[in-house]
């Protein structure tokens, strides 16, 4: 697994917020997916935790069926869940943004702050994508292109924490 180049990260985050809405229907899309799965759940919908994309920092669960009238926190990393008291939220959520963020961290500081029966939702991006670009770039000893997470990995993680 790569390191996440932040000064790179920081620069994308900084130039794309702007115009994110004219490009984001994959990001909707995948909102619209966990909205429709989280239907399905039974989870308190008193206090929940976003942690949202760089270029979304307000967050998209308070559009969900539910959730409109509850209290959600949204944080713009996953460095910021620290500042969060231990056991006190019913949700953790977040579209996409552990893709760009180091998933072990936010396993380890959602696990502390999710109240007993709480639920952990996001969605990430997967090992084969942008994988074209990245052949591209194959000449080139320099990673152009992050290495998403495989979700073997991310449920080896889950069980490493005890979940």
């Amino acid at each position: 697994m790569g390191q996440i180049d932040y000064q790179s990260q920081d620069k994308f985050a900084q130039c794309s917020r702007d115009g994110f809405h004219q490009v984001d229907f994959m990001y909707r899309d995948i909102q619209q997916r966990l909205a429709d799965r989280m239907s399905m759940m039974k989870v308190e919908n008193e206090h929940a935790v976003e942690v949202t994309v760089p270029q979304n920092p307000t967050g998209l669960l308070s559009q969900v069926a539910g959730w409109e009238n509850s209290q959600i926190d949204c944080v713009s990393s996953v460095a910021a869940l620290h500042s969060i008291p231990a056991a006190s939220v019913n949700l953790v959520y977040s579209n996409l943004a552990c893709s760009i963020e180091p998933i072990g961290e936010m396993v380890t500081e959602a696990l502390r702050i999710l109240k007993p029966e709480g639920l952990i939702l996001f969605s990430i991006l997967g090992p084969t994508t942008l994988s074209q670009l990245r052949q591209a770039f194959s000449f080139d000893t320099t990673p152009h292109v992050h290495r998403f997470y495989d979700m073997h990995d991310v449920g080896d993680l889950f069980l490493k924490q005890g979940f």
